[in-house]
């Protein structure tokens, strides 16, 4: 980041920069406080996907003028056909990157809900990687018979499993200013 606007400013580049936030980059614990305060001054032409980011790089000291809120299509990958009746067994698709603000270690609490209310037709397919895959699949051994962890896979492979879906969830913790669908991408 600052290397460029560095070199702009020495007239070695020239042309507009633009600086793209897509969400972990600046609302993990290791990018907080000051991390960005050196490219402050420089950003003039920002680009996020949601009105939450926005807000945060707003609280961060960016210039609210400088900022544009792009939203990430889904491309129709979730545009699946549902079956015409009610399957003997609910497909629940979850994209996600296994970190604490994606939800994961909630899961948990929802799923015995759903055993409290004896509903066990389901199976939920994991799709992702990230610092508590192993330790969610391990959160949630109790629940084993419903849940398939595939871990990371390729955007073919995730359109198939859309096909055979009846629920997506789009994960998080935070509000996503109605944008929720563009989660499922970032795998």
């Amino acid at each position: 980041g600052k290397l460029m606007y560095e070199l702009q400013e020495c007239n070695l580049i020239s042309g507009k920069i633009i600086t793209v936030f897509h969400g972990l980059d600046f609302t993990l614990p290791q990018y907080q406080g000051n991390f960005y305060q050196n490219i402050i001054p420089y950003a003039k032409n920002i680009i996020c996907v949601t009105e939450f980011s926005r807000k945060k790089l707003i609280e961060i000291g960016f210039n609210s003028e400088n900022i544009s809120v792009i939203p990430v299509p889904t491309y129709h990958y979730n545009q699946a056909i549902l079956p015409k009746k009610e399957p003997e067994i609910i497909n629940i698709l979850f994209v996600t990157r296994f970190i604490e603000l994606k939800g994961v270690l909630i899961v948990k609490h929802i799923l015995q809900e759903l055993r409290n209310q004896n509903f066990e037709k389901y199976k939920i397919t994991f799709i992702g990687d990230g610092e508590l895959f192993e330790e969610t699949k391990e959160d949630l051994k109790d629940f084993k018979d419903n849940l398939l962890f595939l871990g990371k896979r390729s955007t073919p492979e995730i359109i198939e499993h859309y096909k055979d879906t009846y629920i997506t969830i789009y994960p998080g913790i935070t509000d996503s200013n109605g944008r929720e669908e563009n989660q499922c991408l970032a795998v």
